[in-house]
């Protein structure tokens, strides 16, 4: 029970992770193509 649990909310945090890094690899490339059209 308490595993489960447990993993639950590494799944969670994981989730989370992933999305943000997801935002943050879009976020750089759309930062690389204003450089270059700078």
């Amino acid at each position: 029970m308490l595993y489960k649990e447990i993993q639950k909310n590494l799944n969670k945090k994981q989730v989370k992770f992933v999305k943000l890094d997801s935002m943050v690899r879009k976020r750089l490339s759309v930062e690389r193509r204003s450089f270059k059209f700078c």
